[in-house]
């Protein structure tokens, strides 16, 4: 497990939720300008937790308001040695 793994897990959601092209979502622009909204930013929790089996806090959507910020912070937490 790394970042890279988790930026390409998150992108593939954000990709999904907006229905946008995978190569087209930049992990360093923030989720509002991706078009997710407070729901879809839920439903990603929810998604990310029940996948890496972690628990997230939802003010940490908002405190790592990019999908690299983000998937930084899951690593760092949950998966780095």
């Amino acid at each position: 497990m790394n970042v890279e793994n988790i930026i390409s897990y998150l992108k593939e959601i954000v990709a999904t939720e907006t229905d946008q092209p995978i190569d087209s979502i930049n992990e360093n622009n923030t989720f509002f300008e991706l078009g997710l909204d407070s729901i879809n930013a839920v439903y990603l929790l929810e998604l990310a937790e029940q996948h890496y089996n972690i628990t997230l806090s939802p003010l940490d959507f908002w405190d790592y308001p990019t999908i690299e910020a983000f998937a930084k912070k899951i690593y760092h937490d949950h998966f780095q040695k």
